[in-house]
């Protein structure tokens, strides 16, 4: 997902976005998860889908810190 994110290729993100958070099956690490929805955040802003960024956004702030990570702040700004 950070190589599609990087590339921009927005096609591919989109699809490996929607098939990581579809995977069931056990618990991921909330850093993992928190990286995950951070990045798909950045795909919905780039969309203009502003209602789905912004719950993707906090998702990924509750995610890192539950994780203890100060990349949280990072998700805050985007909130605000």
């Amino acid at each position: 997902i950070q190589l599609y994110s990087r590339l921009k290729d927005t096609k591919k993100l989109r699809a490996a976005y929607h098939r990581a958070m579809s995977v069931r099956g056990g618990i991921p690490h909330p850093r993992t998860l928190a990286l995950i929805q951070e990045l798909g955040g950045k795909m919905h802003m780039s969309q203009r889908s502003f209602d789905e960024a912004s719950q993707a956004f906090f998702q990924a702030f509750k995610s890192y810190d539950e994780a203890g990570d100060r990349s949280r702040l990072r998700c805050l700004k985007y909130l605000v």
